[in-house]
């Protein structure tokens, strides 16, 4: 649901990657997303522009009933695995209840989409808040199987270095193949380890944050 900050206004959207407009539609019930798209919208009165335009990058699999296991299994403080591939990405703060959450030990998450298909893409959301020990993986391999038992390595994502800065971010990683069919994608991400020294908690165990895995 969208809605301007001072409640003011009509808000209008695009679809088709172009800026909004004040001739463009207005956003008047919720829209229906059926594939992964863009969605920009902005606020208008009388023709002009209330403020800036809103991206909103909505991910929709075309895989429907999909499995989802995770091992270790994310801690009982926040979501199970089958958040993972629920189509709705968690919030930019760490207290939402949506993030599947593993402390101090690397986190492997496999999806069985039921019978081999093409992969395109694959799409995996982190959180990012070191103030509160929440960090990206330091890398995520990217597998496939046919059996579920034997699986190849098809990209290795590798994360920048952690920032120091304590403001909240949700960090997406992609990685894109070519000619790959698989029922099965595994993906391994791997945490920083103990919190770097220059860290004000250094040394201590930190959490891996992970929503939404998206396989296209």
């Amino acid at each position: 649901k969208l809605a301007t900050q001072a409640g003011q206004g009509v808000i209008r959207y695009t679809l088709d990657g172009t800026e909004p407009g004040p001739r463009s539609p207005a956003y008047t019930k919720p829209l229906s997303i059926t594939a992964t798209t863009t969605v920009r919208t902005a606020a208008f009165k009388d023709a002009k522009p209330l403020g800036k335009t809103t991206v909103y990058t909505i991910f929709v699999s075309p895989f429907k009933n999909v499995v989802v296991t995770a091992s270790p299994a994310p801690a009982p403080e926040g979501a199970r695995a089958t958040a993972l591939v629920d189509q709705h990405r968690a919030g930019n703060w760490t207290d939402d209840p949506a993030w599947c959450r593993w402390q101090g030990t690397d986190a492997t998450i496999t999806v069985d989409l039921g019978k081999d298909a093409p992969v395109k893409s694959i799409t995996a959301g982190f959180f990012h808040e070191t103030v509160r020990l929440v960090f990206p993986p330091s890398q995520i391999e990217v597998s496939i199987s046919h059996d579920g038992t034997t699986f190849s390595s098809v990209a290795v994502i590798k994360s920048a270095s952690p920032s120091k800065q304590p403001r909240p971010d949700v960090m997406t990683y992609n990685a894109v193949l070519e000619g790959v069919q698989a029922r099965y994608v595994r993906l391994t991400a791997t945490g920083v380890g103990p919190a770097p020294a220059w860290h004000k908690r250094a040394g201590q165990p930190t959490w891996l944050f992970a929503d939404e895995i998206i396989i296209e």
